[in-house]
Protein backbone atom coordinates (compact mmCIF):
# COMPACT_ATOMS: atom_id res chain seq x y z
CA UNK A 1 0.00 0.00 0.00
CA UNK A 2 1.52 3.38 -1.24
CA UNK A 3 1.54 6.78 0.98
CA UNK A 4 -1.60 7.66 -1.12
CA UNK A 5 -3.53 4.30 -0.28
CA UNK A 6 -2.58 4.48 3.24
CA UNK A 7 -3.87 8.60 3.17
CA UNK A 8 -7.22 7.31 1.90
CA UNK A 9 -7.77 4.69 4.20
CA UNK A 10 -6.99 7.23 6.64
CA UNK A 11 -10.10 9.48 5.71
CA UNK A 12 -12.12 6.18 5.07
CA UNK A 13 -11.78 5.98 9.06
CA UNK A 14 -12.21 9.41 9.46
CA UNK A 15 -15.84 8.98 7.73
CA UNK A 16 -16.44 6.01 9.28
CA UNK A 17 -15.77 7.63 13.20
CA UNK A 18 -18.20 10.16 12.28
CA UNK A 19 -15.70 12.67 12.36
CA UNK A 20 -16.48 16.19 10.71
CA UNK A 21 -14.48 19.58 9.73
CA UNK A 22 -16.56 20.66 7.54
CA UNK A 23 -17.89 23.38 10.16
CA UNK A 24 -15.29 24.82 11.92
CA UNK A 25 -11.71 26.33 10.52
CA UNK A 26 -8.70 25.71 11.96
CA UNK A 27 -6.97 22.46 12.72
CA UNK A 28 -7.58 19.26 14.41
CA UNK A 29 -5.31 16.67 15.44
CA UNK A 30 -6.54 12.77 15.13
CA UNK A 31 -4.08 10.45 17.09
CA UNK A 32 -3.72 7.16 15.33
CA UNK A 33 -1.66 4.09 16.98
CA UNK A 34 1.56 5.32 14.78
CA UNK A 35 1.26 8.87 13.97
CA UNK A 36 -1.05 11.90 14.66
CA UNK A 37 -2.63 13.42 11.73
CA UNK A 38 -3.40 17.63 11.63
CA UNK A 39 -6.22 18.52 9.24
CA UNK A 40 -6.28 22.07 8.36
CA UNK A 41 -9.94 23.39 7.01
CA UNK A 42 -9.36 27.36 6.08
CA UNK A 43 -12.79 28.07 3.98
CA UNK A 44 -12.96 25.49 0.90
CA UNK A 45 -9.55 24.52 1.63
CA UNK A 46 -8.44 21.07 3.83
CA UNK A 47 -4.90 19.61 4.09
CA UNK A 48 -4.14 16.56 6.21
CA UNK A 49 -0.42 16.48 7.46
CA UNK A 50 0.90 13.53 9.31
CA UNK A 51 3.46 13.39 11.79
CA UNK A 52 4.88 10.08 12.59
CA UNK A 53 7.44 10.76 15.23
CA UNK A 54 5.14 11.46 18.08
CA UNK A 55 6.62 12.45 22.01
CA UNK A 56 4.20 11.81 25.01
CA UNK A 57 4.46 14.13 27.87
CA UNK A 58 2.79 11.47 30.24
CA UNK A 59 0.08 13.29 32.83
CA UNK A 60 0.66 16.70 31.41
CA UNK A 61 -2.45 18.28 30.11
CA UNK A 62 -1.50 22.28 28.75
CA UNK A 63 -5.57 23.08 29.20
CA UNK A 64 -5.93 25.24 26.08
CA UNK A 65 -9.94 25.63 25.88
CA UNK A 66 -11.69 26.64 22.30
CA UNK A 67 -12.16 29.88 23.66
CA UNK A 68 -8.21 30.37 24.38
CA UNK A 69 -7.85 29.51 20.43
CA UNK A 70 -10.68 32.06 19.69
CA UNK A 71 -8.99 34.63 21.33
CA UNK A 72 -5.61 34.02 20.30
CA UNK A 73 -6.59 33.88 16.43
CA UNK A 74 -8.33 37.23 17.06
CA UNK A 75 -5.22 38.81 18.51
CA UNK A 76 -2.78 37.44 15.85
CA UNK A 77 -5.50 38.84 13.20
CA UNK A 78 -5.52 42.35 14.71
CA UNK A 79 -1.69 42.53 15.09
CA UNK A 80 -1.12 41.18 11.74
CA UNK A 81 0.60 37.50 12.98
CA UNK A 82 2.35 36.57 15.78
CA UNK A 83 5.91 35.33 13.42
CA UNK A 84 8.24 36.41 16.47
CA UNK A 85 6.01 35.13 19.30
CA UNK A 86 8.09 33.42 21.81
CA UNK A 87 11.53 35.00 21.11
Amino acid sequence: MDFMDKAAAFLEEVNKAGLSFSEVDGDTAVVCEDCVAVISKHGDEVGVNFVNRVEKLPGYKAGFTREDYENFMIVEELTGGVEDAGD
